[in-house]
């Protein structure tokens, strides 16, 4: 569906004055990944419009996730940045918190790519895993960031008022005063005093209601043992108030064995009937009726449960707690308005339908506390039930007076236009491309240290094989390897550089490469890739100029004295690994004609890539579907037949004095009949 946002409108929704902007703080779908692109939305956005200017330090105010992730990302377009955080750590509501399992994508789902695990952002990336986990990923991703920028980012922790009855804020005179104190610092009250040109304000969500009352006094982000068997001692009636997703995880967790939303996603997706009819092809088509109008959902659900009815129940039954005697759900609404009611996600609405239509839960009607009595205050106890209640964050913004007067109000007049469903949309999508946060024009993506490591010791072993061979054969060769990788980034397509260049002496290239990013309808590498087909280029002679026709396939001219390339895509037949591509360039054709090292270099890769399917490291790659819907419409003239013999005919047009060789002998296993 097409947006009917404009920026300017966007912007808007969060401008609280000339050079004062706040993150979302009441956009329906509260995850850390949305928080993250609206975030990244609005940073993209001001920089774009020029509305931020570097003559005196931007201040960011929260050093939760938006707040992190605003500070970073402003660092990063050359921005000096001083992020206040009132608490001794950043990101204190997920620190520590082990039993939260938070997936970036799966509040989509059954949405394309809903169960990838990775997130596609240009920083603080992170993937499927506990709050803990994600908190310390972050950390460290900023800890680095600030190592390798040349502008400053200053964290201060423990932020508070010099004077109580003084703000830190005053806008008229632009200037911040606040006093603070680092972890471990002896002194407890050091004072600062500085100007600033613009402000943001992420101060986030809050604590959700009831937190320190007797009705809850355990918060979502603190660990508990709900989850876990229940103790000869312990309480085993459980009385949850809240149909949000959090109340709903809670649900799931008291009644499903070891409850995993993503076991369950990727389950429901498979399950099958008697017929053979697959469960996940029909819970999509109902996804995308209801995605405007839910008021269809509970009739849908109720249809798809009478066709694979059987098959449900029987796996729900399968992971029944035992030692759970009775769960109680409570909302203000009747049960059928609450599935479509919106405020879950459409898995976790499923689930609660299952849930409810097996009778592993009841369903209570009525306002809390109120309506509840007879379960906070049983009489005696036989009827003792632990109470939890997920009524959401506390959105009372009084408080951030302190920050500067009129504060509060002005958050709350961005109420109406952040609630706007359309601009909620718009929010959540990214609104970037990769180069629009590198102003030097490189293209860099990170990638994970895991599969940095694992690539990095592969390449050190063919260049050990290569320095052998040529020493063998008394060949001065200059030369450089590396490997890239198939991904997708905010629905385009790229081949990306896994590694830095592992090269000889003599050998020239820039000092940073890895993570570069090159749209796959490009170059050399992008030319392998799409037609699934390995190749080498060998010149007559080692003088330039005598190699492809560059410009037809839109790819940069090789480094001068370079005279030959073999390029190598990597297939493996498992699925979630994808497509990777060896990459190797040369001032010796001998280096690349010869059969023993090609042969080497193709089994060391064909071993490679079963290396990385068992270690599972490499999850961030496209997908099976993805790959179908690669667009190859540019490439008719080259790729019309496949195998590579119609390739090898085609591909005379684009080289000059060079000569062309595919490598059909050891053509790498690839997806049978995929491309």
């Amino acid at each position: 569906m097409k947006s009917t946002v404009t920026v300017d409108e966007f912007i808007q929704a969060h401008r609280l004055d000339d050079n004062v902007f706040a993150t979302g703080i009441f956009y329906p779908g509260i995850t850390i990944y949305n928080q993250q692109i609206r975030t990244l939305n609005l940073i993209h956005f001001l920089h774009s419009k020029k509305l931020l200017n570097n003559r005196n330090p931007i201040i960011v105010i929260g050093g939760g996730i938006s707040g992190v992730t605003a500070a970073v990302a402003l660092n990063h377009l050359n921005y000096d940045v001083n992020l206040l955080e009132q608490k001794s750590i950043l990101i204190h509501l997920q620190h520590g918190s082990t039993t939260r399992k938070i997936h970036p994508n799966l509040y989509d789902w059954p949405a394309t790519n809903s169960t990838r695990p990775y997130t596609e952002l240009p920083f603080l990336n992170w993937k499927y895993s506990d709050a803990a986990i994600l908190e310390r990923t972050l950390i460290s991703e900023l800890s680095r960031h600030r190592d390798s920028r040349t502008k400053k980012l200053n964290v201060y922790y423990s932020v508070r008022n010099q004077q109580s009855h003084i703000p830190i804020l005053n806008l008229k005179k632009k200037e911040v005063r606040f006093s603070h104190s680092y972890p471990g610092d002896p002194v407890k009250n050091r004072s600062e005093t500085f100007s600033f040109s613009s402000i943001l304000i992420a101060t986030g969500f809050g604590l959700e209601q009831y937190v320190g009352r007797r009705e809850q006094t355990v918060s979502y982000w603190r660990n508990e043992d709900y989850a876990q068997l229940r103790l000869a001692d312990q309480i085993r009636r459980f009385f949850v108030s809240g149909t949000g997703d959090g109340g709903i995880t809670d649900v799931c967790r008291l009644r499903l064995v070891a409850f995993d939303p993503l076991y369950w996603a990727n389950r429901f997706l498979r399950l099958r009937n008697r017929s053979g009819e697959i469960l996940g092809r029909d819970i999509e088509k109902l996804y995308k009726k209801t995605l405007l109008d839910k008021t269809r959902l509970f009739d849908g659900f109720e249809k798809i449960e009478g066709k694979y009815g059987k098959g449900l129940e029987r796996i729900i039954n399968e992971h029944r707690r035992k030692d759970i005697d009775e769960v109680i759900l409570n909302g203000t609404a009747d049960f059928k308005t609450i599935i479509q009611g919106g405020r879950m996600s459409f898995l976790n609405a499923w689930l609660l339908y299952l849930l409810k239509k097996y009778e592993l839960i009841q369903y209570v009607k009525g306002n809390f506390p109120g309506d509840c009595g007879d379960y906070l205050f049983p009489k005696d106890d036989n009827t003792e039930y632990k109470v939890i209640v997920r009524h959401g964050t506390n959105r009372d913004l009084t408080s951030l007076n302190s920050i500067y007067d009129g504060l509060a109000g002005q958050l709350t007049s961005l109420k109406s236009k952040q609630n706007s469903f359309q601009l909620n949309l718009f929010s959540i999508k990214p609104q970037w491309q990769p180069d629009d946060w590198f102003p030097d024009g490189a293209k860099y993506y990170e990638i994970s240290d895991r599969l940095i490591r694992v690539t990095t010791s592969f390449l050190s072993a063919i260049q050990g094989v290569i320095s052998s061979w040529t020493s063998r054969n008394k060949l001065e060769a200059e030369y450089r390897i590396t490997m890239h990788r198939l991904n997708s980034y905010n629905g385009e397509y790229y081949f990306q550089q896994m590694t830095e260049y592992f090269q000889n002496q003599g050998a020239k290239t820039k000092k940073k490469t890895i993570g570069r990013l090159f749209p796959l309808s490009q170059g050399v590498v992008g030319l392998a890739m799409r037609s699934c087909t390995p190749f080498y280029l060998l010149t007559k002679n080692n003088s330039t100029g005598m190699l492809f026709n560059f410009d037809k396939i839109h790819a940069r001219k090789l480094n001068p004295g370079t005279s030959s390339f073999l390029i190598i895509p990597v297939l493996p037949k498992t699925i979630n690994v994808g497509n990777m591509c060896f990459y190797l360039d040369t001032n010796k054709s001998e280096l690349v004609e010869d059969l023993e090292i090609r042969s080497t270099i193709y089994g060391m890769l064909k071993g490679f890539a079963e290396h990385i399917s068992v270690l599972n490291v490499n999850q961030e790659h496209i997908s099976k579907e993805m790959v179908k819907k690669i667009d190859t419409s540019d490439d008719e003239d080259l790729f019309a037949e496949y195998p590579i013999k119609k390739l090898q005919t085609e591909l005379r047009d684009i080289i000059g004095q060079g000569k062309i060789q595919l490598d059909s002998d050891h053509l790498v296993e690839v997806y049978s009949n995929e491309l």
